[in-house]
């Protein structure tokens, strides 16, 4: 595994006096920050997150794709005359042609998502250092931890899943609550049911701080995407198999954009309620001194 990071910057000046060794300054973030810093996580290292991210979407858009084929009720589909037929009858029922591929559509990437921003947090925790994250860096980190990580993040997806489909108020809480599980299972250690009772732990002073800055950075995502993918799909009208194709193909390659960014925003959430809960900040800056002193 080979990294596309780049030498980092000079050293910044925060306004407000915290060290600013690279990626972030050592203190508590602002949402603007957070998502700044996000953008430069996935620029310096687009390479490996946005591959990763492919493989996800290819994943889902093939799960999709393997569902729908051969279905006899796929013209449901296509049409839309099940959105008709629950308003008219007036229930939330969805017709399976429907509902599993929305579900496949949603779980899959929130499951991807946990494990890119398990690897996203290598880089930020190295670059918060002010550290160029290297191969051999990111490679010593995620050993042995692989099963792990995608053991928490299915778990975890799971359970948010549920949540939404029961009632939203648990889907939300337990998106705020699961949310940092990708990265502590990647950075703490421990096994899967440990590394998702440390991210409870650890984001229930701040649950909601955390739900909002998911949702919105999931919000952000899902506009761009829905843009892109309505100029790309408006070149292609036509209601058959073929357009459900394209339209799998265009979701997968929009994610292997967007999914970076949101998972990117999770790994700097994860350190920003550290430094807030924690006093994560103090050790940051000593972590930096010595890689400055030993650089």
């Amino acid at each position: 595994m080979t990294s596309s990071a780049q030498p980092p910057k000079p050293r910044k000046i925060d306004p407000l006096g915290a060290p600013w060794p690279d990626l972030i300054p050592l203190r508590p973030l602002t949402i603007g920050e957070i998502f700044g810093a996000a953008i430069a996580l996935v620029r310096r290292n687009a390479a490996i997150l946005c591959g990763l991210s492919l493989i996800v979407g290819i994943i889902s858009s093939g799960a999709v794709l393997a569902f729908l084929a051969n279905r006899p009720d796929l013209d449901v589909y296509l049409t839309g005359s099940w959105s008709t037929d629950m308003v008219e009858s007036g229930t939330i029922s969805f017709p399976a042609v429907v509902f599993w591929p929305l579900a496949i559509g949603l779980l899959v990437p929130l499951i991807g998502t946990t494990v890119v921003s398990a690897l996203a947090t290598v880089f930020a925790t190295e670059m918060a250092i002010g550290k160029v994250p290297t191969g051999a860096a990111v490679r010593q980190r995620l050993a042995g931890r692989w099963w792990v990580i995608f053991a928490v993040a299915i778990l975890g997806g799971l359970i948010i899943g549920i949540g939404f489909v029961l009632i939203i108020v648990p889907g939300l809480i337990a998106l705020g609550m699961l949310s940092l599980a990708g990265p502590v299972a990647v950075i703490e250690g421990g096994r899967p049911i440990a590394a998702l009772r440390r991210s409870i732990r650890l984001s229930r002073p701040v649950m909601w701080r955390i739900v909002g800055v998911v949702l919105l950075s999931g919000l952000i995502t899902t506009v761009v995407g829905m843009v892109i993918s309505g100029i790309i799909g408006g070149l292609n009208s036509n209601q058959d198999w073929t357009s459900i194709v394209v339209t799998e193909i265009v979701v997968a390659l929009v994610g292997a954009v967007m999914t970076p960014w949101s998972a990117a925003v999770i790994a700097v959430l994860y350190i920003d309620t550290r430094m807030r809960t924690e006093g994560l900040a103090g050790q940051l800056h000593q972590a930096a001194e010595r890689a400055r002193l030993e650089g």
